[in-house]
């Protein structure tokens, strides 16, 4: 359960680096707008925003990384009781339904 737990939290650190890259693309836009924008330079605007995204996804992941480290592996050892049991033969018949009943308490059969 802890390394699921630890996978969710990279998962979600690595996706919060690509959209907050997301927003360079955008940022490219506006600051320069002859070169990145949404016509002629689309190409150019959309792998820009892709290697950024990649690049802060890893940074992001990495920072997560340092911060939760990879949890141990967990193995469950088992053990194996045999148990030894001791049968012991009597010279008098037991009654099945009175074998556990105080002698007061059993009938004369």
């Amino acid at each position: 359960m802890k390394s699921q737990a630890w996978l969710h939290g990279l998962v979600a650190a690595t996706v919060g680096g690509f959209s907050g890259a997301l927003e360079s693309g955008i940022t490219l836009i506006v600051v320069a707008p002859e070169t990145f924008n949404l016509n002629a330079g689309l190409k150019k605007t959309l792998f820009t925003m892709l290697i950024f995204s990649l690049l802060s996804g890893a940074k992001c992941a990495a920072a997560y990384l340092k911060q939760s480290p990879v949890p141990p592996v967990w193995t469950q050892e088992t053990e194996t009781v045999v148990q030894q049991t001791t049968v012991t033969k009597s010279s008098k018949p037991v009654d099945a339904v009175t074998s556990g009943l105080p002698d007061s308490t059993k009938g004369d059969s």
